[in-house]
């Protein structure tokens, strides 16, 4: 005798709903997962230099050049009476010491009564109190202009400058100091003793160079 197979009713629905699927072939698809969507900056674009402000003005103005185009020149403070000072006579100056460098300037007025033919460099040799040369004869220097024939009349007058540096260069040598210059119009000519306008500090250098003659500015 066959004992029949029991099934339950929740079981016989599953079956037969399970059996409905498989013959119409419909599964229904999971929910799509959401997605985040990150976006990725792009990058900026390069940032331009702006155009920056160039500083005001130097309110003192623009530096002089290193080399100087014109010889420093400090005028003697009177004029020379050929009445009284009769042959040549010589006057210095006060000192300029613009940027360092430092320039006596000196006259030579022709009182002789003759003209004078100048061509060329003084000569020229700085002296301590004792009128003791403290320097070997200055050298042409290349300040100035360049020298040029000037021939002066009775009375016309001719300048120069002396120029120096102030430079230490061994601190065990003692420092020069010149106050009076031995001038002549040209190597070989008749010199003479005069006071210079300041001191002229020469360091320890020994070293002066002196500019060519010109005719005096007016």
């Amino acid at each position: 005798m066959t004992t029949p197979i029991r099934r339950s009713v929740p079981a016989l629905a599953a079956l037969a709903l399970l059996t409905a699927v498989a013959a119409t072939g419909c599964v229904s698809s999971p929910e799509p997962v959401s997605t985040v969507e990150t976006r990725v900056p792009r990058p900026s674009a390069p940032v331009k230099a702006e155009k920056l402000e160039t500083e005001s003005p130097n309110p003192y103005g623009s530096l002089p050049p290193a080399t100087p185009k014109s010889t420093p020149f400090a005028r003697p403070d009177t004029k020379t009476d050929c009445s009284a000072h009769p042959g040549l006579v010589v006057r210095t100056g006060l000192v300029d010491a613009a940027m360092g460098l430092r320039a006596m300037g000196f006259t030579l007025t022709n009182c002789s009564g003759r003209p004078l033919a100048l061509n060329g460099y003084p000569d020229l040799r700085v002296l301590d109190a004792d009128r003791k040369p403290v320097t070997p004869k200055a050298t042409p220097s290349s300040y100035g202009k360049k020298p040029a024939p000037v021939t002066l009349r009775s009375g016309e007058t001719a300048q120069s400058s002396v120029i120096w540096r102030n430079t230490v260069t061994d601190s065990t040598v003692v420092a020069t100091v010149g106050e009076y210059l031995l001038i002549a119009p040209a190597a070989g000519d008749a010199t003479q003793v005069v006071k210079s306008g300041e001191m002229l500090d020469l360091g320890n250098t020994g070293k002066a160079e002196v500019t060519p003659w010109v005719r005096e500015q007016s």
